[in-house]
């Protein structure tokens, strides 16, 4: 069980880091 807590949590933070880099972007672009 931990260890599909783990997955997840894994596979967020690549998600909430991968969105970021991508609205990051977008904004430098926009600047």
């Amino acid at each position: 069980m931990s260890g599909v807590i783990a997955y997840v949590g894994i596979i967020g933070g690549f998600t909430v880091a991968a969105v970021g880099l991508y609205y990051g972007f977008r904004a430098l672009k926009l600047l």
